[in-house]
């Protein structure tokens, strides 16, 4: 279960290796890059998170196999190095987010600056 807190260009936070100045900038301490963040607009928000749920499927499900180098799994004809395939299951909680098992923070940059429109920090 995912969590998405959206974060206006107005909030302080420190997330990690980033810092919101409550000016519409977020700046990465290491590398010192500055991204300038737009307020999310109303529609932006809504459709988030299934464009977010729509891009990590696309991506992650059913992409990857885990083969084993030897067999292990039982079957009637004996030992089998049996192929497993590795899909991903997204819900998106809208509520609660002590109970998500990841929460990311997400901002909504400047449209030039990533191609995306927003980047998402999870904590």
């Amino acid at each position: 279960m995912f969590f998405l807190q959206k974060i206006e260009p107005s909030e302080v936070h420190e997330f990690g290796l980033l810092t919101c100045d409550g000016k519409g900038t977020v700046k990465e301490k290491d590398s010192g890059h500055v991204y300038f963040l737009d307020p999310w607009n109303l529609n932006e928000w809504q459709n988030f998170p299934q464009e977010f749920k729509k891009t990590v499927t696309n991506y992650w499900d059913n992409q990857f196999d885990l083969i084993p180098n030897k067999p292990w799994f039982k079957t009637a004809k004996g030992l089998t190095a049996a192929k497993i395939n590795c899909g991903v299951a997204i819900e998106i909680m809208t509520t609660i987010p002590q109970q998500a098992h990841v929460k990311f923070m997400v901002f909504n940059t400047k449209k030039n600056q990533c191609q995306s429109g927003a980047i998402l920090i999870m904590v």
